[in-house]
């Protein structure tokens, strides 16, 4: 069975995140969504909280999810925390898995910033879901021009020539951002029902984003 890769800088982790990711499994039905938190962003948020704190509130967040699986692959790698890097090692460590990589229509029609994009597509199928306020087009008229090129267009999906495709999932739009739970946190507001229980817990203890803007 195919695994869902969701990486991202969890800066809390947050229901939405999680909604995405059971959407997602159940959609394309996934044996597992593998969380990703990224340790050295190359595109890093302001108030980011440490990696392993990160990693520790993923940790908590699906504990009762046995179909959701927390790992720290770009804790343990030094640098930059580049997708196609730890592609590649997933790749291996999971041979004869289809891999499937979850991201927002946003970053699909960014994903020529990317490092090494050529390379990443030809390594994961990739999931696309729509962010609340997103526009909802052809995934023809979302991929950068110059990747798109590469692509053979099908009912509902492009397909890479590596055999890999890029297809849309339908996905409720749920208005939570980690950067509006910072703000909140920051202003000493609630952020019930916008994050586990046990996430808010750990935040207060760790007295994060306080000072976030």
């Amino acid at each position: 069975m195919s695994l869902g890769i969701f990486g991202g800088t969890f800066n809390p982790v947050h229901f939405a995140h999680l909604r995405l990711a059971e959407e997602v499994r159940e959609a394309l039905a996934l044996e597992r969504v593998l969380f990703i938190p990224s340790a050295d962003p190359p595109h890093k948020d302001r108030d980011l909280a440490a990696a392993n704190q990160r990693l520790e509130m993923v940790q908590l967040a699906i504990a009762s999810n046995p179909s959701f699986e927390a790992l720290d692959v770009e804790l343990r790698r030094p640098g930059p925390s580049y997708s196609v890097d730890t592609l590649r090692m997933l790749s291996q460590r999971y041979a004869g898995k289809p891999l499937w990589f979850l991201m927002g229509t946003d970053t699909l029609a960014e994903l020529d910033t990317w490092h090494e994009p050529e390379t990443f597509l030809g390594l994961t199928n990739i999931a696309v879901v729509g962010r609340p306020g997103s526009l909802h087009c052809a995934l023809e008229l979302l991929v950068p021009e110059r990747l798109a090129g590469s692509f053979v267009a099908g009912r509902g999906l492009l397909r890479h020539p590596s055999g890999h495709e890029i297809r849309s999932v339908p996905f409720p739009p749920l208005g939570v951002s980690a950067s509006d739970i910072r703000r909140r946190v920051a202003r000493g507001a609630s952020i019930q029902y916008l994050v586990p229980d046990t996430v808010i817990d750990y935040i207060q203890k760790n007295r994060l984003y306080e000072g976030a803007a």
